[in-house]
């Protein structure tokens, strides 16, 4: 209901300008055409000589205004204006009298610059005052000759009606404009929630598929070494991955998971399903949503690249909080590996890497944060204080 308003006025206005408007001009230059036909009035004849000039104006004033420049379209309406007023004193007992009033309505409506629309009605206004003036002269019309002076007020009807034009214009481009900008957000917006989704995705998949080719492996080498039951154990917890990872994944497409997760205890069994150990500083309190998925999913992605990358290697877990109250309050999470105990690396691990370290710098670039990752030079940055290299990967986000 309230759209079909705000469109009423629109599509009043353009029934006037496009159906009424030229069918009341057309009838009343026939009506006038049709009363000099039947006129026996002495000065028919020059009622004629000026209704031609004057109708055939009446009828431009139909046409686009664009059409014409706006320098003639003074000119032409400066001439509908003083002919159609001296037209107004002719005694032909005709309605031509109103060619003056249509003439000051369209220079307001047509003219864009106020003033000189003004000026042509006050032309109109003074030749129609003064035609009347002389032609009482010599024939007393009944009327006073200074009432041609109202000739002009329409003018004011055409300027408030070219406004009122020029305003509805404005706001159809404005909703326009306004849809398109709506339209562009939404594209952007569904962008966004596309990386956010493919991110998620790949952060869940990377992290179950390769906790289940490490059970599946054990498997394997279980069961050459004919240690059954063993074996099918580690079969069982791959199938418990791969449904876990399937939640997961239709989690993260239909991103319906609102509710806080534990941090502190969803990373420590991240970590304790990668044997690292795992340590907390600082009082943890609570995190929105966002932050608090961003740091598990970039625990999960950093503890599977150390144990892709460096097998055998011992891996450190650590989650930093500063104080809450602070103006800088942020979160940190450090994921350190020391080297890997094999020579070498598959080149099978490589696969599936993708988007797994640029996915967690653009989590944390939303989020006002940075990831910093490299190889360790310092081999004092381990706890044991012996590990001479190693990779490290941290992230801080504000709280």
């Amino acid at each position: 209901m309230i759209v079909g308003r705000q469109n009423y006025p629109r599509k009043a206005a353009a029934f006037s300008d496009r159906l009424l408007r030229p069918f009341l001009i057309v009838a009343f230059v026939a009506v006038v055409a049709t009363q000099l036909v039947e006129s026996h009035a002495p000065a028919t004849r020059l009622g004629w000589l000026l209704f031609a000039p004057v109708g055939l104006l009446a009828l431009w004033t139909l046409l686009p205004a664009q059409r014409t420049p706006s320098a003639m379209r003074i000119a032409l309406l400066l001439v509908f204006a003083i002919l159609s007023g001296i037209l107004f004193a002719v005694p032909i007992e005709t309605f031509s009298v109103g060619f003056v009033f249509l003439a000051a309505l369209y220079a307001g409506q047509l003219i864009e610059a106020r003033l000189v629309a003004i000026a042509v009605a006050v032309v109109a206004a003074v030749t129609c005052a003064a035609s009347s003036f002389i032609v009482d002269q010599f024939s007393p019309q009944g009327w006073p000759w200074w009432l041609g002076l109202t000739a002009g007020l329409p003018v004011y009807i055409g300027i408030a009606r070219r406004e009122r034009a020029a305003a509805l214009e404005a706001a159809q481009e404005a909703a326009i404009e306004s849809e398109r900008a709506r339209l562009s957000e939404a594209r952007e917006a569904a962008l966004l929630e596309r990386g956010r989704i493919a991110r998620e995705i790949h952060d869940v998949l990377g992290h179950s598929l390769s906790a289940i080719s490490i059970q599946l492996d054990m498997a394997d080498t279980l069961y050459t070494h004919d240690r059954l039951g063993e074996s099918i154990a580690a079969v069982r917890r791959a199938r418990t991955l791969a449904k876990s990872g399937i939640g997961e994944t239709r989690r993260a497409v239909h991103a319906l998971n609102e509710d806080p997760k534990p941090l502190t205890d969803t990373i420590q069994a991240i970590a304790s399903s990668f044997g690292a150990t795992f340590v907390v500083n600082g009082e943890p309190g609570l995190l929105n949503v966002e932050t608090s998925q961003t740091l598990i999913r970039a625990a999960q992605e950093s503890l599977t690249n150390a144990h892709r990358h460096a097998p055998g290697a011992d891996i450190w877990t650590e989650l930093t909080f500063s104080d809450v109250d602070s103006p800088d309050a942020f979160v940190v999470l450090r994921v350190l590996n020391g080297p890997s105990e094999r020579a070498g690396r598959d080149q099978a691990i490589e696969e599936g890497i993708g988007m797994g370290l640029e996915g967690m710098k653009e989590r944390a670039g939303l989020l006002g944060g940075i990831v910093i990752a490299g190889p360790i030079e310092d081999p004092y940055d381990y706890a044991d204080g012996n590990t001479p290299t190693g990779w490290s990967v941290s992230m801080r986000l504000p709280r």
